[in-house]
């Protein structure tokens, strides 16, 4: 005691699912200290009379022992003891079970094995349950386990220690009635488990080293099915937690120190990054039992096409083009105009060049992002941009064999166009059919380089004239149903021009499925919840048919499956936790129809369900509107609960 242990230890606090098995969440916390005991129990004698699981004013407080409450007095008059058979992986240990005596109903004790080194009778391992727990927590097996060391300098300490807590909600009291007989009951149901535990890393005796733990190490190995989606530089995340790794060019990572558990996997490639394709989950499980090691196979490039472009792509009409419009400062352009041009069934017919021009055209999203699909390959196609004031321009040929194509534009700002010469040019049209029919009531528009255009039908010869140009670049675009529209861009001399143009026949378009919605009246407050909706905004969203779906007592039940709020039933009303935060209690604020209400919001004085129009759920400051603004950071960090009435 005149010389302590000097101890390096990691705490940690988890939350699970309700199986109890994956990781949801991780806080981790490293500690070097002078102690005798890295983790202790509290005195074994207020064990024995208050018992393990004790209901405090703010939750629930759930207690472990360590070497010294099992040696104690007061634990052996309170338990009875029995020789536990070793299983094969055992052999080695002599397993003693306990369990409480039976005055000890009224409070929540504890019943497991502790296990004995059987040549050197020296303790190792203690399992443990609760016990008088409600039922409903049974599945998720409450309890815990702790781990004991013997040091070469004789001292003994707990060297690993978890607790398993489940996290209980109480719903509105319901009532049965059979037979003439009225039974009222008032559910619980766990809403996730908490896992509290440590881990000793390293202790020192004066100068030396007496104990050290390099802890658990996870190999991770990407795996790829076609040459054409590369494992390298894949990011490796784990579901709940901060773990993360980089693989190399051969696919392989590797996550050191980790602790142990069961984890969800997510392997994202910079090709699904790009595409915006979420990874699939891979469940792997860290124990000092098992092997350490996990293989996740990512999607083939043909899966990923099939993704973004629809089951029926198989990458022979064409590779998908996915690209960024930014302006000259590097920021992205929302909204802008992107067109893909390119020439098909180029051929010379009687000593004339033959074309049709194909092009496609969509806008770039709040990102500047725009994509296509079956852009064809071995081509020059030009890709153009117009936002506001800004152009941009740029062109790309896809190889033989490729399925995704990127390419970036700037936009930049559009120079000004000096004045023509006042020389005049005409340009006579021609406009054919593939077996050089002429074709008439072609309409013909004709655009100027200073943005002018002119607009006119072709005669019964196919013939169009336009005069009095100015001379200079010009883009002429045809159209006539039934043919493929043409755009040809083209210079003019002063003087005559001559210009042939040949259009190829096209199939009836199919036109996009149309949704009428009749007999439904906006309210004007509804809109940005709607606009919301649409585009995800909220952390959760619930709309009068999910409410009608579960029909529910009160509103706030609607709540309850919400991941980023645990709701507590105190003191007669309902409260919303966010559970964003473990350690320091963070209540969501509360808004009705846009407008804050003050203060730690009752959920149990929400209007009825039949008077909701939609509820949101805002998790944190990022996804908050600003419109509800915030009295501090504090507040804006713990979430917002936006209800909205019809």
């Amino acid at each position: 005691e005149t010389s302590p242990l000097t101890a390096e230890w990691v705490e940690y606090e988890r939350t699970l699912d309700v199986t109890a098995r994956f990781v949801r969440a991780q806080r981790a916390r490293a500690t070097r200290s002078a102690t005798m005991h890295a983790f202790r129990s509290i005195a074994p004698e207020q064990l024995a009379e208050h018992g393990y699981v004790i209901d405090a004013e703010d939750g629930t407080v759930f207690h472990a022992p360590d070497a010294d409450v099992l040696l104690s007095d007061s634990f052996a008059a309170s338990h009875c003891f029995r020789l536990e058979p070793s299983t094969v992986d055992r052999e080695h240990l002599v397993g003693v079970a306990f369990r409480p005596v039976a005055e000890r109903r009224r409070v929540s004790d504890i019943e497991g094995t502790f296990w004995i080194d059987r040549a050197t009778s020296e303790l190792r391992t203690l399992e443990y349950r609760y016990t008088n727990l409600p039922s409903v927590t049974e599945r998720v097996r409450p309890g815990g386990r702790v781990d004991f060391l013997r040091l070469t300098t004789g001292s003994w300490l707990v060297n690993k220690w978890f607790i398993r807590m489940p996290q209980l909600i109480i719903t509105t009291p319901t009532t049965i009635r059979r037979r003439g007989v009225s039974v009222t009951g008032t559910p619980t149901s766990v809403t996730a488990v908490r896992l509290v535990g440590g881990e000793v890393s390293r202790v020192e005796f004066a100068d030396s080293v007496v104990y050290r733990s390099d802890g658990l190490a996870l190999e991770v190995n990407v795996v790829a099915s076609d040459t054409l989606h590369s494992p390298t530089d894949t990011r490796i995340t784990m579901d709940g937690t901060d773990y993360e790794l980089l693989t190399d060019r051969r696919g392989s990572g590797r996550i050191v120190p980790i602790l142990s558990g069961e984890y969800r996997l997510r392997a994202l490639t910079p090709l699904m990054d790009s595409l915006g394709i979420a990874p699939e989950p891979v469940d792997v499980r860290v124990a000092d039992d098992r092997a350490r090691s996990a293989t996740i196979a990512i999607p083939t490039a043909l899966q990923l096409l099939k993704r973004v472009c629809g089951e029926d792509a198989t990458g022979e009409a064409g590779a998908h083009v996915r690209g960024v419009v930014v302006d000259s400062a590097g920021e992205p352009l929302v909204d802008a105009i992107v067109r893909l041009t390119w020439q098909a069934e180029v051929s010379v017919v009687t000593d004339r060049l033959l074309w049709s021009d194909r092009d496609a055209v969509t806008r770039s999203d709040s990102l500047g992002v725009w994509q296509f699909c079956d852009v064809p390959r071995e081509q020059r196609i030009v890709v153009r941009v117009v936002a506001d004031a800004r152009e941009g321009r740029t062109a790309i040929q896809l190889e033989p064999g490729v399925l995704f194509a990127s390419a970036k534009v700037v936009a930049t700002a559009a120079p000004r166009v000096a004045r023509a010469p006042d020389v005049p040019a005409s340009v006579l049209i021609a406009v054919t059919d593939s077996s050089a029919r002429p074709l008439r009531d072609v309409t013909v528009s004709l655009t100027t380089a200073d943005k002018r255009t002119q607009r006119v039908r072709t005669d019964s010869a196919g013939h169009a004239r336009l005069a009095r140009l100015p001379s200079g670049a010009v883009s002429v675009e045809v159209r006539k149903v039934g043919y493929a529209s043409g755009l040809v861009s083209t210079d003019l001399e002063a003087g005559d021009n001559t210009m042939p143009i040949t259009l190829r026949s096209s199939s009836v378009p199919q036109l996009a499925a149309v949704r009428v919605v009749g007999n439904r009246t906006v309210n004007a407050r509804h809109r940005d919840f709607e606009r919301r909706l649409a585009n995800g905004g909220a952390t959760a969203s619930i709309t009068q048919d999910d409410i009608a779906k579960r029909n529910p007592v009160s509103t706030w039940q609607m709540l309850t499956r919400v991941p980023s709020l645990l709701l507590l039933d105190s003191a007669g009303g309902v409260f919303a936790k966010s559970s964003r935060m473990n350690t320091v209690v963070c209540w969501p604020r509360l808004s009705i129809d846009g407008i804050v209400i003050p203060g730690r919001p009752n959920l149990s004085n929400l209007p009825p369900p039949s008077e909701i129009f939609g509820i949101e759920v805002f998790a944190g400051p990022a996804r908050t509107p600003l419109s509800f603004g915030g009295d501090s950071d504090e507040q804006r960090y713990c979430g917002l609960i936006s209800i909205w009435t019809k």
